[in-house]
């Protein structure tokens, strides 16, 4: 008779972030190994199964904290247990084990994250004492953090609740504010400008990005006055920093606004009242659109790149017609979303990506500009592959306006920003 292996169970104890593992590997060594260090690491009640069927059993009685998973179990693979899990209330995260090559772990991974289970971690096959035991130590911190991600539910479910008359009266009384995210030349580390970005501002002082707000906005129909109220920020971040030497402003556009040749002649006489300078300002479409959006979106780039502007096409590669907008739409900038970055950081297939998208803008003459750089590490990996602008928060997070008139004013005397600065980002 086939049964999971339970450790014995010990008497209430204070609560831990962490309070039960599952580890499912066909292998005694591995499942009786993984159970034991993580047993030691997090002081959770640790079952192990042997097979899919076994685990299945576990997942349906129950959610847990923490699933260790092996792709390749003697009935059943990974992403069946996968979707077992998404199935059955999830688990706070998974640890995917393999011997496969990384690209294939990578994916079912990318599998995972996409039924909204978070993998904490993946261990490569045959295990490693040493790593098993450096992610075991990493995990109560790790659970810590996606739980604490979960508290931002109950500010987005209150924003989800609000109605039209609501969301526009957040317009009209400055709830939405536009803070900055710096970006800099990769050559000499100097500022180069900075990407405009929403914020909802609570009450309490408490700032929600966008990814918790603009849902509400898009069902309420509402983007496109969301979409003009950040266009006048960002006129207005851009006039007001004009002292600043050869400093751009960078702001999102969705495809389905920036879909004519009327929009775009607008947007320039809107800057043109305004006293704004269109070389100063990139407009950076969204990958938002199939290719049925290609000829309007060619119509309104081509426009506005005669009145002046630049224009970049933004998280490139995240789209469904990514190359086609490269080959038809007159884009002078590129913007590699910040996923391909931490990609690039642990698989050489996806730096092999990231170096050959970067080499195709640059014989195209397009300026590149990555997103997600956290660390020196990351500056010296675009750098080598040819990168020339970055953002990301070794430079800083984004702040308020007045917050990054602070931070301008500390780069003339600096090339390189060290990643100590982004504390500016809390004025």
């Amino acid at each position: 008779m086939e049964e999971c292996s339970r450790l014995i169970r010990r008497p209430p104890r204070k609560q831990t972030m962490i309070e039960t593992i599952l580890v499912v590997d066909e292998y005694d060594t591995h499942r009786v190994g993984l159970a034991s260090v993580l047993r030691k690491a997090t002081g959770a009640d640790v079952i192990a199964a042997r097979n899919g069927r076994i685990a299945l059993d576990e997942i349906r009685q129950q959610r847990w904290d923490i699933v260790v998973l092996d792709l390749d179990l003697p009935d059943m693979t990974g992403l069946q247990l996968i979707d077992a899990l998404a199935r059955h209330g999830g688990a706070g995260g998974i640890i995917l084990t393999s011997g496969h090559p990384a690209r294939l772990v990578q994916a079912a991974a990318a599998y995972a994250q996409s039924r909204g289970i978070s993998v904490l971690a993946t261990l490569e096959k045959p295990l490693k004492s040493g790593r098993v035991r450096a992610v075991a130590a990493t995990l109560q911190g790790e659970l810590r953090m996606q739980r604490d991600a979960a508290l931002v539910s109950k500010p987005q479910a209150a924003v989800s609740r609000l109605s039209r008359d609501d969301l526009l009266l957040a317009l009209a009384t400055g709830r939405i504010e536009g803070h900055l995210q710096p970006q800099h030349h990769v050559d000499s580390g100097r500022l180069r400008g900075a990407e405009i970005l929403a914020r909802w501002r609570n009450d309490d002082g408490t700032l929600l990005e966008p990814a918790v707000f603009l849902p509400a906005f898009e069902g309420a129909g509402l983007m496109r006055p969301l979409t003009d109220y950040m266009i006048e920020q960002a006129l207005a971040a851009q006039i007001r920093l004009a002292w600043i030497r050869d400093l751009s402003i960078s702001i999102n556009i969705p495809t389905g606004i920036a879909s004519s040749v009327d929009w775009a002649q607008q947007l320039a006489q809107q800057a043109r009242l305004a006293g704004a300078t269109p070389s100063r300002l990139v407009i950076e479409i969204i990958e938002d659109g199939d290719a049925s959006a290609i000829p309007a979106l060619t119509g309104a780039v081509t426009q506005l790149r005669l009145r002046g502007f630049n224009c970049a096409i933004d998280d490139f590669g995240t789209g469904s017609s990514s190359l086609d907008r490269l080959l038809w739409v007159p884009f002078n900038e590129l913007k590699i979303d910040r996923h391909m970055i931490s990609q690039a950081r642990h698989h050489p297939h996806a730096r092999r990506i990231l170096s050959s998208t970067i080499g195709m803008a640059r014989g195209l003459g397009i300026a590149v500009v990555i997103e997600g750089i956290e660390s020196e590490d990351d500056l010296k990996l675009v750098t080598g592959l040819g990168g020339q602008i970055t953002q990301g928060y070794l430079h800083g997070k984004a702040m308020t306006l007045e917050a990054f008139e602070i931070y301008a004013a500390t780069q003339r005397t600096r090339q390189r920003p060290p990643a100590t600065l982004a504390a500016i980002a809390t004025c």
